[in-house]
């Protein structure tokens, strides 16, 4: 049915755990909190300023504070992909990273068989939880963090995305 040759990057893999960790439902209700929080922070470092006055010559903790929450709020995305750049690194340091780079996808009428240099896993459809389509791969959910990850590179042109998209779709409803 559909077969794919392509290979994988580090770049690919942060795009995926990019995508993850700022767009998936449990991770904007995540920031949504921390932003809550901190914007909460910040009315009562200001409101605790004005009812305590002012004492010229000093920052006063509850303005630290403040001054701490609106960075962590303007920077908090930032902030996460930064932390999945080190954590990339950090893996990749340990000597291998969690994906095969070279891989090849078969999509049968029952079941997919993802292939590399190191393993082959087959799957039925079911094992399908959900099927994302970021800005740059189709990502097949797994688990609740684990995804096969097919870029848009490795479709011929838009008609075949979208074909695949069909057929992946009417395997899982």
């Amino acid at each position: 049915m559909f077969n794919f040759n392509f290979t994988l990057s580090e770049a690919d893999y942060y795009e995926f755990n990019k995508h993850h960790s700022l767009s998936n439902l449990s991770a904007q209700k995540f920031i949504l909190i921390v932003r809550i929080i901190l914007f909460i922070t910040l009315g009562v470092g200001i409101i605790s300023q004005f009812i305590a006055g002012y004492e010229g010559g000093r920052l006063s903790p509850a303005l630290f504070l403040s001054i701490i929450g609106i960075l962590l709020s303007i920077f908090f995305k930032p902030f996460v992909l930064l932390l999945i750049k080190w954590q990339i690194r950090e893996i990749k340091k340990q000597g291998k990273l969690p994906f095969d780079t070279n891989v090849h996808l078969q999509f049968d009428e029952e079941i997919y068989i993802e292939s590399s240099e190191t393993a082959e896993i087959k799957r039925n459809y079911t094992s399908i939880e959900k099927i994302v389509q970021g800005h740059e791969a189709i990502y097949l959910y797994v688990g609740a963090i684990q995804a096969t990850l097919i870029p848009f590179s490795a479709f011929d042109n838009e008609g075949h995305k979208n074909d695949f998209l069909a057929f992946i779709n009417s395997k899982i409803s």
